[in-house]
């Protein structure tokens, strides 16, 4: 039999040879006549027993409260190794009790006995006999069950725990446990709810659970680099756990936090699955509409906000978080006022979108998989005239203007578009799909009381109700390992996750085209070809002739250890690595070009695009906590090293011999480079936090960050920001309990400080050139697309905010109520500069935007400040005011 020393609750190592067993008895004897030549010198060995003992415990372990014993009597226990595993958690109050009475008390429902020697107290496993073992076996039973909350509704992930074995409920809050002794004690909990307690039976064990009065105490915020509870936190963050997000069946996470955050808006830029999704968090900071993002940070590692890409179809610019499983995330926590984001500097102006994945959980292996299968279509439609209603509205427009006749541009009304009593509900034609979705999901989990684990993985195809063949099909697998050591010193994380992302979408927008006239011409020939009807209109569904990829890999990773130096203070380091990598590519066959066109393309074409965005970080920092003054302080202090890559290329091919060699490029005979960006971003930091807590009613908390941005220039890179945050939990007052006892709690904060924003584009301090695309004398020429700015610096955000925070029925109704304001200096915004500058600045309502729409380009209008614009085309055709405009060439925008 191992045996080892506990000495200030550390054990001495177990060499594991003979020689160090021998070495330990040695070691023990001597230990024995050292211990007894000391009592015998003080002339304490007759009052060994009459040590006074003092514990009050609920549910701790036995390891725990020997450690309390020996710092309070001086006695020392000695046990073997793996002697602990069958131990039992111990609930126990002594006032003043001897140290005989304390272990009678504490070893009464133990499977040991013990024996007191000296200052020793050994530690043996309880004997058995014959009759016991009999007994034992033939009294171990099955035990099954179902647990659900105050309502009835089953609570998956409930802990079922009896004699040492853990079950974690399934999706119907069933659980089942073998081998457990008849007269075993079932203990039963779950987050948020009260923990319960009840003899084993054979019989099928109905538990319901209770909501727990304290669960503000029990909630942990993740604010980054620390954590809290709910009801001690000074800032404003709202969390949003899993079973919340799994409610809504989408495709983006973000999407899933709409109505479930305050102050959070979130749109779509299209109803196309992987689509751009815009978050703005308490309104915009910033003038410029790409500097409102939030910081999102996935388990550590932050993650960009938008993939750029080409060719994408409707859905412009790809989201990076439709690349991430909705079924991997564990909850999201959304940090707002400047308490809550000051820690994280020039990063956090917009707020903070904390993303933690799911984790392992002690108990035995654990699979659970899953299916679902779901259909969508469009809930609201637009009220459209129908053809006679549509006929007379035209009709009697011509007629106040006094015009009898139809002009020659009129189709609708003068017979070139065929019948003009015609309808086509271009609703139902272009929108009125039915979208499916298959969703599948599975893992594997467990683990012990040091080492749990999760591993998984996801399959989503969703489809469009669009014409045509559109899906965006998504697989991903997600790894994650968590280890502490048996003295909780040492602890360590391992995150892994990977998708891949395969997005067949349209070229074009059908929604744009459902306010077409009723009775325009049919989208067919009769040979099945599309109908131009002799050059008169665009028709709506060309793009289901070309066919538009988006291919994303995202993979993440991270990893924190950390390592407690001594009581109260912890070493951590984490380091994190993002790659995301996109492809697209858009075949244009030249079947679908409208024969009318006064240039006739004859080649297939296709646009390819790659892009890449590659983010590590390395984040080593101090936490330290200490009891002072009858409250308790705890400091972070750490840094940040950060550092982004991008790249991106977009190429236009033209003239393949074959269809079937469209997708190579090196098989086109033209090949044209559009674009190529390629960039590299650097952050530092250095931050710390300060925080007090006074008897859980009285909380302060500094926080403060020196930033170092490489997107400003020569003395402009770094900017200190920082915080404060109080709090008074007043419902802990006596007259508040006595006068109110509904309320169950109550919380005055308020918050103070100053962030910064570097959300900007890299490079914008510098004078900057791009090429021209002309050459001479086969040089490529370039042209200057932006002058050296050395003022160019940060925005300043200051934020100011006050709230209450409220619980009433035992926190059964939790209302809370914020006032804030945010205040942003030195704003970077473009403004027009003097032509003899060389830089004459596009204005406003020019043409920035141009949409391939086969040989028709489609020219919208938005605000463009700063740069330049142009276009070219090889075809000037006289058109109509307000009209399409046709071309035969490509255009660009600069």
């Amino acid at each position: 039999m191992n045996l080892f020393i506990h000495i200030n609750g550390m054990p001495l190592p177990d060499g594991g040879g003979k020689g160090y067993h021998s070495q330990t008895f040695k070691y023990l004897l001597a230990m024995k006549l050292f211990l007894a030549i000391l009592l015998i010198t003080v002339n304490v060995s007759a009052n060994v027993y009459s040590q006074k003992v003092n514990i009050s415990v609920t549910n701790a372990p036995l390891r725990d409260v020997m450690t309390q014993i020996r710092q309070q009597t001086g006695h020392y226990f000695l046990f073997a190794t793996s002697l602990l595993k069958d131990a039992h958690p111990v609930t126990v109050t002594l006032k003043q009790a001897s140290l005989d009475d304390a272990l009678k008390e504490i070893f009464k429902n133990q499977p040991f006995t013990y024996t007191i020697q000296d200052n020793a107290i050994l530690v043996n496993p309880k004997p058995q006999n014959l009759s016991e073992k009999i007994k034992d076996f033939f009294s171990d039973i099955v035990i099954r069950g179902r647990v659900t909350d105050e309502n009835g509704a089953p609570l998956p992930g409930a802990s079922v725990k009896a004699n040492g074995k853990v079950a974690i409920t399934n999706s119907e809050g069933n659980f089942e446990l073998t081998g457990i002794n008849e007269s075993s004690t079932v203990e039963v909990s779950y987050i948020g709810y009260r923990t319960i307690s009840m003899v084993a039976s054979v019989e099928f064990m109905a538990i319901r659970l209770s909501l727990n009065s304290s669960d503000l105490q029990e909630v942990v915020i993740n604010k980054g680099y620390y954590q809290t509870t709910k009801a001690l936190n000074t800032g404003n963050v709202s969390m949003v756990e899993a079973k919340d997000l799994a409610r809504n069946p989408v495709s983006n996470p973000l999407i899933a936090l709409q109505a479930q955050v305050p102050g959070l808006f979130i749109s779509q830029t299209s109803g196309v699955s992987g689509s751009k999704v815009n978050v703005r968090l308490r309104g915009q900071n910033s003038l410029r509409f790409d500097a409102n993002n939030p910081l999102y940070i996935i388990d550590g590692v932050p993650f960009p906000v938008i993939v750029t890409t080409s060719g994408a179809g409707a859905a412009g610019e790809l989201s990076p978080f439709a690349n991430l499983a909705l079924n991997d995330i564990e909850k999201i926590e959304v940090l707002k006022d400047a308490d809550a984001t000051a820690i994280y500097g020039s990063r956090g102006a917009n707020g903070v979108i904390l993303i933690t994945t799911k984790k392992g959980v002690n108990g035995g292996t654990r699979v659970s998989f899953d299916v679902g299968n779901g259909v969508g279509v469009t809930s609201n439609r637009i009220h459209l005239m129908k053809t006679d209603q549509y006929l007379a509205m035209r009709r009697l427009a011509l007629a106040n203007d006094g015009v009898t006749t139809p002009a020659a541009s009129d189709y609708d009304l003068n017979g070139k578009w065929g019948d003009i009593n015609q309808y086509t509900d271009w609703q139902d034609l272009l929108i009125g799909g039915t979208a499916h979705f298959t969703n599948a999901q599975t893992s594997v989990s467990g683990g012990n009381a040091n080492t749990q684990f999760i591993f998984g993985g996801a399959f989503r195809r969703e489809s469009t109700v669009f014409p045509g063949d559109y899906h965006d099909q998504k697989a991903s697998t997600h790894l994650s390992i968590n280890h502490k050591s048996d003295n909780q010193r040492f602890r360590s994380s391992i995150s892994f996750s990977y998708l891949n992302d395969n997005n067949l979408l349209p070229s074009a927008d059908f929604t744009t085209n459902i306010g077409l006239s009723p009775n325009a011409p049919m989208v067919y020939n009769a040979d099945g070809t599309l109908n131009w009807q002799n050059g008169t209109w665009v028709n709506p569904i060309w793009p289901t002739t070309q066919s538009s990829t988006a291919i994303t890999d995202n993979l993440n990773g991270s990893a924190t250890v950390g390592y407690e130096i001594i009581n109260g203070l912890t070493i951590n380091g984490r380091f994190g690595y993002t790659d995301i990598k996109t492809s697209t590519s858009s075949i244009n066959p030249f079947t679908n070009y409208n024969p009318a066109v006064v240039i006739q393309p004859t080649q297939r074409t296709n646009s390819f695009s790659a892009g890449s965005v590659k983010t590590w970080i390395l984040e080593p920092y101090l936490n330290y906590e200490k009891s002072l003054a009858g409250g308790k302080i705890e400091a972070v202090l750490g840094g940040t090293l950060q550092q982004t890559d991008q790249n991106f290329i977009s190429q236009f091919a033209s003239g393949f011999s074959s269809p079937s060699m469209v997708t190579n490029i090196a098989a086109a005979t033209s090949v044209q480079v559009f674009s190529y960006t390629a960039s590299r971003y650097r952050y530092n930091a250095l931050y710390a936090r300060l925080g007090y807590n006074y008897q859980d009613q009285y909380l302060i908390n500094f926080t403060g960050r020196r930033d170092a941005s490489s997107r400003f220039g020569p003395g402009k890179q770094f900017a200190n920001f920082g915080a404060i945050g109080a709090a008074w939990i007043f419902s802990k007052q006596q007259f508040v309990t006595e006068k109110l006892p509904v309320l169950s709690f109550g919380k005055l904060r308020a918050s103070y400080g100053l962030t910064g924003n570097d959300q900007i584009s890299d490079y914008k301090f510098l004078s900057t050139y791009s090429a021209t695309g002309f050459s001479y004398q086969g040089t490529g020429g370039i042209s200057p697309t932006a002058l050296t700015n050395p003022d160019y610096g940060w925005e300043t955000v200051k934020k100011l905010e006050a709230g209450l925070d409220l619980g009433f029925f035992k926190d059964r109704i939790l209302p809370n109520v914020s006032w804030y304001q945010n205040r942003t200096g030195n704003q970077l915004v473009a403004y027009a500069l003097p032509g003899i500058t060389g830089f004459t600045s596009v204005q406003a309502n020019l043409p920035a935007i141009l949409q391939n729409r086969g040989t028709e380009f489609e020219l919208t209008t938005q605000n463009f400040q700063g740069g330049h614009f142009r276009w070219t085309t090889s075809a000037n055709l006289s058109i109509p005011t307000n009209k399409l405009v046709s071309i035969g060439s490509s255009s660009r925008d600069g």
